[in-house]
């Protein structure tokens, strides 16, 4: 994982919890990302995620998340990408 990146979460009502991303997004960023998803896409209707900030994408980074959303056993969880780098994960 970048030294820099922090995932933070916040549960914003009954339906529906914020990710924050923060720092530089690369392979290892994703994995950790992937987890979380898989914990909280069982519990919430909706998953936001912010990437306002961070500071870099590594595509490798956007590659590995691709691949571990594919694999990850999917509820009906919404995921809605915000932020500046919304389109970067807009393939995910």
């Amino acid at each position: 994982m970048a030294k820099n990146f922090r995932i933070l979460s916040k549960e914003e009502n009954n339906r529906s919890v914020r990710i924050q991303l923060r720092g530089d997004f690369d392979g290892t960023s994703a994995h950790e990302l992937a987890n979380m998803l898989n914990k909280y896409d069982a519990r919430y209707p909706q998953v936001e995620i912010d990437t306002e900030g961070l500071k870099s994408i590594d595509v490798f980074g956007l590659d590995v998340l691709i691949l571990r959303l594919k694999s990850l056993r999917r509820s009906h969880a919404r995921i809605v990408f915000t932020g500046r780098f919304k389109s970067n994960f807009a393939e995910s």
